[in-house]
């Protein structure tokens, strides 16, 4: 199966593009070092909040068009650029990574190189640091489980006054899940307690730490936590 890249709904196949080069670059750590007078190197503040943070991400890509004409060649160019530059930020996914994709944009134009009816588009993708899970996490989708990266667990749990679970976030990094509850309930982590009211909610201060979390849930009713995983 020949490689191809979909952006914004739209794949590079529609458009009979040959996809010859796609090159995700990763992602810069975000290094905040400050020199004190009279003191010998720096203070590194780059994980003042506990975790390190990056800046986004190149992907270099490489677009070939073959045309019957050089009048079809410069068409399918005009269409080939709307496509690319359109678009804004966009969900960017690669067929050979399965179950990912990422959010990226094309800020500079491709450069363009035309021998005979054969053209070719040259530029790179900006894009989020990570890339995320196509589906929910403990979503059992068996035509699309991978076997060697994704993972069987519940989210959806049905408490009786008080109970506790484990959550695995298999992210490179900590997420805030959405909190869908049946009823108001409390969620306790590291002995902090979170109150989550009925419906969906998110709360910015509660986040699933890297691998583990135990948690204990307080109410009368049922609760579900979505997110999705994001990895380098």
């Amino acid at each position: 199966m020949i490689a191809k890249i979909t952006f914004n709904d739209k794949s590079s196949d529609d458009l009979g593009l040959i996809l010859t080069t796609f090159e995700p670059q990763p992602p810069t750590p975000n290094i905040i070092k400050i020199p004190v007078p009279y003191m010998n190197g720096s203070y590194d503040f780059s994980r003042l909040y506990g975790e390190q943070t990056y800046s986004e991400r190149t992907i270099l890509c490489k677009l070939q068009l073959v045309t019957k004409s050089r009048s079809m060649l410069y068409a399918k160019y005009s269409e080939v650029l709307e496509w690319l530059l359109e678009s804004g930020k966009s969900k960017l996914i690669y067929s050979d990574e399965a179950g990912l994709y990422y959010t990226a944009r094309v800020e500079t134009p491709p450069s363009w190189e035309m021998v005979k009816t054969t053209g070719i588009f040259d530029f790179e993708f900006i894009a989020y640091p990570f890339k995320y899970g196509k589906n929910l996490e403990g979503t059992d989708i068996w035509d699309t489980f991978n076997f060697e990266t994704d993972t069987l667990q519940t989210n959806t749990f049905n408490i009786i006054v008080t109970k506790t679970i484990e959550l695995q976030n298999y992210s490179a990094i900590k997420i805030v899940p959405s909190i869908i509850c049946s009823t108001a309930m409390a969620v306790i982590k590291s002995g902090i307690t979170y109150s989550f009211p009925t419906g969906t909610s998110k709360n910015f201060g509660f986040m699933l730490g890297k691998g583990l979390n135990s948690l204990i849930i307080n109410g009368t009713g049922n609760i579900k936590f979505e997110w999705q995983r994001e990895v380098f």
